[in-house]
């Protein structure tokens, strides 16, 4: 990659995570705002998450989640929230 084609601003970042019996998705804005899309009915969306933010350095600040959306009513689309808010680490 070229150094030109780099860039300062921040772009929109789009995850897509396995969550069992289906997807779950993340996105970060350029202004560093979480939302999450579905959470499966256990622990991978807050697997992942863990991962990619860290979680286990208590030097990190803890993750806050701005925006969650359940796209239906069936519980694996939304079981996995509950544990993942339980959680001390998620700032609320």
């Amino acid at each position: 990659m070229k150094a030109d084609d780099l860039q300062d601003d921040k772009t929109l970042e789009i995850y897509f995570v396995d969550i069992g019996q289906g997807g779950g998705c993340m996105t970060i804005t350029p202004d560093d705002k979480i939302m999450l899309i579905d959470a499966g009915e256990q622990s991978n969306l807050w697997s992942f998450l863990k991962w990619k933010f860290n979680t286990k350095n208590l030097n990190n600040p803890p993750l806050k989640i701005q925006h969650t959306i359940i796209s239906h009513s069936d519980s694996d689309h939304y079981k996995g929230f509950s544990q993942l808010f339980k959680d001390p680490r998620l700032k609320k």
